[in-house]
């Protein structure tokens, strides 16, 4: 990548929205996580912009987006984090479109489809299962592996000491472990992740966010599954080979607890699947997406 592509910004009643858009055709929504912001997808929109419509957000809170409104942590719950997304989306005109997220930013999306079953019409979700079961079938070995959960979510203003001088430090550490040590990252986009992580407004807004996964999301999540809610979109579901979610079960039989319409694939690397592995990410996308020839996904 030789520059960051322009970044916009939109301002909704309660909250300003950082994005990026690219391409052309049907619109997709691209959510990242953690600790990265929306550059992590660039390398797939190069790959996927003469097909689709691509908006790259940072999740409320996360990069340079931010929530407005006055208030606790319950301002970044998921479900409050993807109404200010569909907002965004429909101030740009989409009613419905397609979705992908990784990481949190796929926690987000989750909340997304449930709530407004109606605006998505086909989601990706990158190594993820839902919080809810997770929270199920945790061990101790399983909670090990958690370990950025626990830290993060703890109560404040405990995380936010904790990391005030130790950011930097803290950021590499997830990016090398989480990678394996392989040196994927666009140089541009790793320094994009450092200069946000190290905004402590940030951060604190990130942790608040991990707060919440940890107690109402999960409640949220629970809730759905009792009432029977289920995606009605159909979704493809893909994992790393190195990431902790096999560790809790065959992560497609998970997903079609919660799905009528699913099909998924464990992709050969690590967490980070979008920056790794663009190729073959923007490959099953098309294919998923626009109903090409049928992919192998056993």
């Amino acid at each position: 990548m030789n520059q960051l592509p322009e970044i916009r910004y939109m301002e909704l009643p309660e909250a300003v929205i950082a994005y990026s858009i690219t391409g052309k055709g049907p619109p997709l929504l691209l959510l990242h996580g953690f600790p990265e912001t929306h550059v992590a997808w660039f390398q797939i929109a190069l790959l996927l912009e003469d097909g689709f419509t691509l908006i790259m957000a940072d999740l409320p809170g996360y990069g340079d987006s931010r929530i407005t409104t006055h208030g606790g942590d319950e301002r970044y719950t998921k479900r409050n984090m993807a109404r200010q997304l569909v907002a965004f989306m429909e101030n740009l005109g989409y009613q419905q479109f397609y979705l992908a997220g990784h990481d949190r930013g796929a926690r987000v999306a989750f909340r997304l489809f449930l709530d407004f079953p109606h605006h998505v019409q086909k989601v990706v979700m990158l190594d993820i299962i839902p919080t809810a079961d997770i929270a199920e079938r945790l061990n101790f070995k399983l909670a090990s592996s958690l370990g950025n959960w626990w830290l993060m979510g703890q109560p404040s203003p405990l995380p936010e000491t904790l990391f005030e001088t130790t950011h930097e430090f803290y950021l590499e550490h997830i990016l090398n472990s989480w990678s394996g040590g392989k040196a994927f990252f666009d140089s541009l986009a790793r320094s994009e992740y450092s200069r946000c992580f190290g905004n402590a407004a940030s951060r604190r807004a990130i942790f608040a966010e991990y707060r919440m996964g940890n107690t109402l999301d999960l409640a949220d999540e629970q809730q759905s599954r009792e009432k029977g809610e289920k995606v009605i979109c159909p979704l493809l579901t893909l994992w790393s080979s190195d990431g902790f979610v096999t560790g809790f079960g065959d992560p497609l039989i998970i997903w079609q607890q919660w799905c009528n319409n699913v099909v998924g694939k464990q992709l050969n690397g690590s967490h980070f699947l979008m920056e790794e592995l663009p190729l073959e990410v923007s490959v099953l996308f098309r294919q998923f997406f626009m109903n090409e020839e049928p992919f192998n996904y056993s």
